[in-house]
Formats: structure tokens, sequence, C-alpha cells
């Protein structure tokens, strides 16, 4: 492990105090276990919440979703024909709203969060969220899942008003498939958004995205992601080959699907490594919906967790 991530870890042991994070040791075998599916992280930072633990969580993960402490690199393998592709607004510094916290003293482009889970789960943690922009009319808090829809033991850690403001760097378009990291030509109709991440406790999170996009634009967002998908429907990294596959449809709303990215081609419920996402319509809006264990992943959960979206929006 580098020295100054060591050195960062320390750092953040002091500063959260009464938060057992786990030592170095730990951290680098998880990381000698994720570095085989270090090109899931990429996958999964952007279709889940671009939210990075420093603890004693992986979410999925820490050093491999396994999030990264500082963000990934953009990777430098070959890139697939984008679908009718559409520039990136130009990245500029985030403000830091009132609200947030100040900068980690150790990660300046992440604030801290203090996680307290309900009596008898893990004992919390400390997140480091990644300041993001925000754009467009915020939907409302009462159309969202709430913690105890993912499970007992879930606490909610960000709450975001607003549709995320896409950068090349750092936050990647929802959902990312392959190594496509451009935006969805309806991504320039959206209006209004919300976005809520979740912890459950080591290696276990959850990320729900609500938008609304103008009249006609979210059915053609749901026909751009799965052309996106016919592109590409398997793709080689870090010496593996990962399949991209749209699994079960029409279980939830006007227009659903569950996306598959694994290394797993034919029996996708055996997810380790791969993950799922549930991205579902209804109307006007767009839900897409991210358990995370560790880089697995629960097919039926998935299904379940949409469809407890859908019904927060009836």
């Amino acid at each position: 492990m580098p020295v100054d991530l060591e050195r960062a870890f320390e750092e953040l042991r002091a500063h959260t105090r009464t938060v057992v994070l786990p030592t170095a040791a730990d951290l680098r075998r998880r990381g000698d276990r994720r570095r085989r599916t270090q090109m899931a992280t990429a996958l999964v930072t952007a279709a889940a919440a671009v939210a990075v633990f420093t603890v004693s969580v992986g979410v999925p993960g820490l050093l491999g979703s396994g999030h990264p402490i500082s963000p990934a690199e953009p990777s430098t393998s070959p890139q697939p024909t984008p679908v009718a592709p559409s520039p990136f607004p130009s990245p500029s510094p985030a403000p830091w709203p009132s609200e947030q916290p100040s900068p980690s003293p150790a990660y300046p482009e992440y604030y801290e969060e203090r996680i307290d889970l309900p009596p008898g789960c893990d004992d919390g943690t400390v997140a480091l969220v990644q300041a993001r922009q925000f754009a467009g009319d915020p939907l409302p808090a009462s159309i969202m899942l709430r913690p105890a829809d993912w499970g007992r033991c879930y606490e909610m850690y960000a709450d975001h008003a607003g549709y995320e403001v896409y950068s090349p760097e750092y936050v990647r378009p929802a959902p990312a498939l392959c190594q496509r990291y451009r935006t969805y030509p309806a991504d320039e109709h959206r209006v209004a958004g919300r976005v809520q991440e979740f912890y459950g406790g080591p290696e276990i999170s959850g990320s729900e995205r609500v938008t609304r996009y103008a009249a006609g634009q979210a059915s053609a967002f749901m026909d751009q992601v799965r052309q996106a998908v016919s592109d590409c429907p398997s793709f080689s990294a870090e010496g593996q080959k990962w399949h991209v596959r749209i699994l079960d449809t029409g279980f939830a709303g006007d227009d659903s699907m569950i996306i598959f990215i694994g290394t797993q081609p034919e029996t996708p419920d055996d997810s380790y490594p791969g993950v799922f996402q549930a991205v579902v319509r209804v109307g006007d809006l767009v839900v897409i919906v991210f358990p995370g264990f560790d880089l697995g992943g629960d097919r039926a959960y998935t299904i379940e967790m949409a469809q407890k979206a859908v019904a927060r929006l009836r």
C-alpha cells in the first residue's frame, strides 16, 4: 500500500476518534483480493453512489466498489463506440454547500459523514462522500426509498437534491456500461432529480437515483440504455472478460430492466465478481436502483428494491 494512503488512514483514525477504522494490514488483505476485479470498480462507481468509504466498509468496497480512496483513474483500455455521444459539460469545481461539513483534511474533494446504524447492527462508520454538483429542480424526498426499505440495518448517509452534473474525471453517467463514460443523449433533457445513498454494514451499500425528463425523453433514455448494452455485450479489462446483459424486464413501472455486468456469461445469478442494477421508467421519471455487496450482487433483491422504489412514486 502506498505510504501516502497509509498516512491518510492514520489521520482519519485520529480525526474520527470513536470509530474503529481498519488497520493498514486489513486493508491490504482486502485490496489484494479486489485488485483482480479492479475494472468493476469503475462500473460500480458510476452506477451506484460516487461515495468513498474509508472504513470497515468495502461497499462494494474500499480498495478495489471497491470504491478507491482516491478517484479511480480513467481506464486506458480501448473504448467501444458510444451510442450517439454527446459531450460532457465543461467541468468546474463544485462549491461546498453550506450544509455540508468541511472537506476532509486528507482528501479535499470529499467530505466526511458519520453513519450510525440501528442498535444490534454493525457499529457504523465514517464515509467520505465526493463533493458533486447537482442541477435542476429537486424531487421531493417523500418519493424516495427509506432506509428500512433496504433492510433493518441500513441508514441513509447522503441525500442530494437535483440530478448529477457529470464530469469525465469523477462523476460518470448512470448506468455506466463497459467503459462508456459519455452522457446519454437524453441526459441533456433532465429537468429534476434526487440521489440518495445508503450504508448497511461492511461491504453493503445501496443507492437510488430518480430523474425527471422532459416529455418523451425518459422513454428515449431507456432505448439508449438498451442500445448501449447491445453495442457492448462483452469487453476485456484487467485480464478478464466481462459480460453486459439485460436480464429481467417488465417487472415494474412502464418499462424496466435488470442490467448485469460481470464475469459469468451463462450463470449471472452467481455474480461474483459482478453487479446488478435496475433501471425503471414510470411516466417521465426514471429510477436507477443499485444494491452493492462487495463486488457481488443479488438479482432477486435488486428486483425487489426496484419494485419498492416504484411503489414510493405512487
